[in-house]
């Protein structure tokens, strides 16, 4: 029973090595994802002002 908390590892260990790998998210696929926001709101805005039909 002394055991039991011993299977895991101790809070100031890392779990998990990152290294040298490259950021998750760059500065240009930001940038991207801005510009398609950024290009849907304004073509709803488009729809909006000007309905079809």
């Amino acid at each position: 029973m002394g055991k039991i908390g011993r299977s895991y590892p101790r809070f100031d260990e890392t779990l998990v090595d990152d290294g040298d790998e490259r950021p998750s998210v760059t500065a240009f696929e930001v940038i991207v994802g801005l510009l398609a926001v950024f290009l849907a709101l304004g073509l709803v805005g488009l729809l909006l002002a000007f309905p079809p039909g």
